[in-house]
């Protein structure tokens, strides 16, 4: 009754545009970049023509990486396993409906056996155990004893490669449990460049972004480690976007797998004020300011066209400064990073080369 449970990458989402109209909640949205998909569900109800052309460029690619990997490992063809999940309700009819034979069929599979047979299978590999109770086997921890450890403290004080790992939203400050806090990482970037025995700092990153100011804090002490004349190189894990690669555009190398997800080169923000909902229920809000601006933060107010203006043009110049940053720090023309900006994400193998 097993079975293997291919079905494809997809990038689905839920779009609420229609629920906010209906709620009369205004969501006030700024963003630069064509491909700057993450707010859509708050201004659309669908995936737009320019999100599904990206998605599916980099869920393509790695679907072929994932196919061609099991299929080199499994002696079939990429194309045989592709449409083992097409031909899904057809290879299962061939199998009468028993997910486990058609797995067999596909060669997905060596064998199917019941949890005795596979007791049986692994006792004539490896003989009974003393107490002829089942296979002999080692236990976990006696076996984690034999290995090597992946890291051991120096015992003296020698040059050294100081590795940073930074996982998860990159937030200002602190940060929680799970997060890339501002304030955390630049004072171990900066610990490592005060640190004489540390000579250079490999910076292993897996966040898809999060604040542009706590990006510019981070990639500041990266600055400063350079002036040190201590190397920087940045590894790229599952995922090194927007904020990350904006962190990471100024190392000295930059290293990702062909399936790490990347670039979303774009800036956006958004902001929902309620004063249309409260209307419907009979709350309004009403007062006084000394300037046209005072009060524009609040959820309860109406937002003017003036403050709308204003924060459009400081997410457009800090587009401006995405794009400046990555130019300088791959050595590229802005022209160059722009075609390849707009927010749009790229899976690692369809990475441009930089130095």
């Amino acid at each position: 009754m097993g079975e293997v449970d291919l079905h494809g990458f997809g990038v689905f989402r839920l779009y609420m545009r229609e629920l906010l109209d209906t709620l009369k909640v205004n969501f006030h949205i700024f963003r630069v970049g064509t491909f700057k998909s993450a707010l859509e569900p708050l201004f659309r109800n669908d995936m737009s023509p320019e999100a599904k052309e990206a998605n599916l460029e980099w869920l393509t690619q790695l679907w072929q990486q994932f196919c061609g990997d099991i299929a080199d490992q499994r002696g079939i063809s990429a194309e045989n396993l592709n449409d083992a999940v097409e031909q899904l309700p057809e290879n299962l009819e061939k199998a009468e409906g028993d997910t486990a034979r058609m797995a067999l069929a596909l060669h997905l599979v060596d064998g199917i056996k019941t949890q005795e047979e596979f007791r049986e299978y692994l006792t004539s590999l490896v003989g009974r155990n003393k107490k002829n109770t089942g296979f002999k086997r080692v236990d976990f921890v006696d076996y984690l004893a034999t290995m090597t450890p992946a890291y051991d403290p120096p015992m003296v004080k020698e040059e050294s490669v100081a590795l940073l790992i930074a996982q998860g939203d990159i937030v200002y400050g602190d940060g929680e449990y799970g997060q890339i806090g501002s304030s955390g990482l630049t004072k171990l970037l900066r610990k490592a460049r005060q640190e004489k025995t540390v000579k250079a700092v490999v910076l292993r990153i897996d966040s898809g972004g999060g604040s542009a100011f706590a990006s510019e804090l981070i990639r500041q002490e990266i600055l400063e480690l350079q002036k040190a004349g201590k190397p920087v190189v940045v590894s790229m894990g599952s995922m090194a976007a927007s904020g990350a690669y904006w962190l990471s555009a100024d190392a000295d190398k930059i290293y990702a797998s062909p399936d790490t997800i990347t670039g979303s080169i774009g800036i956006f923000g958004a902001f929902p004020t309620i004063e249309k909902s409260l209307a419907e229920i009979g709350i309004f809000n009403d007062g006084v300011g000394t300037t046209g601006m005072a009060g524009q933060r609040s959820m309860t107010r109406p937002m003017s066209e003036d403050f709308q203006a204003a924060v459009q043009l400081n997410i457009e110049r800090g587009y401006r400064q995405f794009l400046e940053i990555v130019a300088q720090g791959r050595r590229m023309e802005p022209a160059e990073v722009e075609k390849i900006a707009e927010g749009r994400v790229w899976d690692g193998a369809e990475i441009r080369p930089g130095r």
